[in-house]
């Protein structure tokens, strides 16, 4: 009975680590997306309407996210988000290297926070499945601590990166989410 209780401890950890890692990456791309915008068209308009246009359909088609993932098993729901994330920012950072268009930026961008929404939703679900009466409260706790800790510094570790590497930090984005979905795939 104890090795299932730490079994079922770890894997926990491990869902809350994954997830940390990958919204650690999505919020440095939230805020690395539009001073790239903004750095490339000289325009604070142009920018927000970009933004704004990136993230509106996420909030229309994430009404419907929660039931299609009931349908489907979570951890893998997950393992393939992380995948095409990754692949998504490896292809971005490939295309930017000799190319620049708002065209392929928005489309990867859309691609991108939908991904996420779906990431998101599977794994919150995935983490109340995995956790029993004893736990919740404390991991609960954990996660919102990890949660409330990385939309303060990311935006600041963001900011910071694309002042060094420009957009060209893509590619790291692309080591965290496959990081996370080796993390994962144990669970």
């Amino acid at each position: 009975m104890e090795v299932k209780v730490q079994s079922k401890e770890s894997n926990i950890k491990l869902l809350l680590l994954g997830r940390a890692v990958s919204l650690f990456g999505n919020t440095i791309y939230l805020i690395v997306l539009p001073l790239y915008i903004l750095n490339i068209t000289q325009n604070l308009k142009t920018t927000g309407i970009f933004f704004a246009a990136v993230n509106f359909p996420t909030i229309i088609i994430s009404i419907f996210i929660g039931t299609i993932i009931e349908k489907f098993n979570k951890k893998n729901i997950i393992l393939i988000c992380d995948f095409l994330t990754s692949m998504l920012y490896f292809i971005l950072f490939l295309y930017f290297k000799n190319f620049s268009s708002l065209t392929f930026l928005f489309l990867i961008s859309f691609l991108v926070n939908i991904i996420s929404k779906f990431f998101e939703i599977a794994s919150k679900v995935l983490f109340s499945e995995i956790n029993t009466a004893e736990t919740l409260e404390k991991y609960n706790g954990l996660q919102s601590f990890i949660e409330n800790t990385i939309m303060i510094i990311g935006p600041v570790i963001g900011t910071y990166l694309f002042a060094i590497f420009d957009f060209n930090l893509n590619s790291f984005y692309g080591v965290f989410f496959i990081f996370f979905a080796r993390a994962i795939y144990k669970i």
